[in-house]
This record gives structure tokens, sequence and C-alpha cells, in this order.
């Protein structure tokens, strides 16, 4: 769908995190405008950063997004690519909380039942204990979510911290929500292996310790820990890790810079040879 964008106004507060300039739009047939008072966005843009690489920040979130979805299965956002007529593209992605004419369901980032303050400052290890406390389907919910964590170390993703996970639903019945706000961050930032430390308590797993870096062995240990069975583990990361050819085709398709698409490349060849060690 072709969509066009009417900008204007002041950008409005949303509930979806993210480091990119981003602003809340309406989808009035095919034209996305600016909500007016009192309308609940449909829809959030993404614009190119002023970080290194920049001007591939749309690209890579879209990329990284839809290597998700169609080649890995995870569910996610719903977004696509757009050009805006200064020629720029910019990622559009729908409010997966708005259900229709204006219905909301009701949005909890995992902060919000955490004692810290900072975003940066829990474990996944805690994360997965908010899943087990709250998830009205816990043993789904803790799979999902640590499919989604090894896609974020596979794909280079450093930013995905307490408030980039979230439940929806009403308290009683809920649900973690698909998979939003995701992409190669490395490329733009120099960020760590992950957003977050695995394990509670700043402590380490073995072979990262060994290694000083994450392997296979360090995501099996911590699956285990959550209380996932080591085969069930092994299993998500090997399906992670068998579809090379697929994830090669689709980066070289991208609208992203050579330059970006070489490093995007390598970053995931690095991950997953770590990934299979």
């Amino acid at each position: 769908m072709k969509l066009e964008v009417r900008r204007g106004g002041i950008p409005s507060p949303m509930s979806i995190s993210g480091v990119q300039e981003k602003e809340s739009f309406v989808l009035d047939g095919n034209v996305l405008r600016p909500k007016n008072p009192g309308e609940h966005s449909t829809h959030i843009l993404k614009f190119p950063t002023g970080h290194r690489a920049g001007n591939d920040t749309p690209a890579n979130e879209h990329l990284t997004m839809s290597i998700a979805r169609d080649i890995m299965k995870i569910n996610t956002a719903e977004s696509q690519l757009i050009t805006l007529d200064d020629g720029s593209e910019a990622y559009v992605t729908k409010r997966f909380d708005i259900i229709k004419d204006g219905v909301n369901l009701e949005m909890y980032e995992f902060n919000m039942f955490l004692e810290h303050d900072d975003k940066y400052a829990a474990s996944y290890e805690e994360l997965a204990d908010t899943i087990k406390s709250y998830s009205c389907l816990p043993a789904v919910d803790l799979l999902d979510f640590y499919t989604i964590i090894i896609f974020n170390y596979l794909f280079s993703n450093g930013d995905a911290h307490a408030k980039n996970f979230a439940f929806l639903g009403e308290i009683g019945a809920l649900r973690i929500s698909p998979m939003y706000d995701v992409l190669n961050t490395k490329i733009h930032v120099d960020d760590s292996y992950l957003a977050l430390e695995l394990f509670r308590d700043g402590e380490y797993p073995k072979a990262f310790e060994a290694n000083g870096f994450y392997t296979g062995a360090d995501f099996i240990e911590f699956g285990e820990r959550i209380g996932l069975p080591s085969k069930t583990c092994k299993k998500v990361i090997n399906q992670m890790c068998k579809h090379e050819e697929k994830v090669k085709k689709a980066i070289a398709s991208s609208s992203m810079s050579e330059a970006s698409k070489e490093a995007y490349l390598s970053m995931f060849l690095n991950r997953q040879k770590c990934l299979l060690s």
C-alpha cells in the first residue's frame, strides 16, 4: 500500500519506546496525518537519525523486522518502509495496542513491574520472572521471550531493554506483545552484545567468563535457568541459524547503503558462528 504522509504540529507522546526520532499519526484512507485532539494515533513513523550511518536506520529496522517476521516466524508489529517527499525513507509501524476505531488494549512495558527506574538496570532473568508472574500463558510467552533474546543477539540489537518488552491485555489475562523496536544497533552506535545482563546480580554464564563473548552455551545455560529444557533451547538456536541463505538475500535486497549491508551481513555471520560454537 502506498501511503502519503502529512507532517505538522507537535509530535505526540507515545507508549512504545525507541531511540529514533518518531512521530505518531492517524491512517486516514491512504494518508498518514497528525492526530486531532482526542484521537488515538494508529501508526508511528521513525525517521533517519544523526547516529553513524543514520540515514540507514529506517531501512535497517524494516530489514530486521522483516527477517524476524518472514524468515524466523516471530510475531512482530506490522511495518513497512515508505519514501518521503524529500526522497528519504521512513519506517512506519502499526500500533498493535489499537484494535479498531480507537479501541485500545492496555499495554504494560516490563519496566512497570520491576523495582528499577532505569530501563537498563534489570537482567533478562528478571524479565523472565515477570513473565512467570504475570502472563496468563507463561510457558508459551517464556519460549517466545527466549526466541526474541536469541534473535536480538544474532542480529546485534543492543537496545532490547526493559521498555522494549511489553504485555497486552488486562491484569490477570496478560500476554507478551508482538516484538517491536528491533534493529541492528551496532551499525549506528558502539553498544554491547546485549542491552541487559542475562543473569541477575551481575553473575555471568560460565562460557562467557571463559571466552569473553557469548556463545550458544551461554544462552542454553540462560534458558535452563529460566525454566526451559536444554533440548528446547538448542532447537531454538539451531532453527534460528539455519536460514543463512534467506538472510543473505534479504540483506542484499535492502535499501541500506552497501557499507551498511556489508556490516550487517558480517555481524550476522559472526554472531551465528558464536551461537553454533
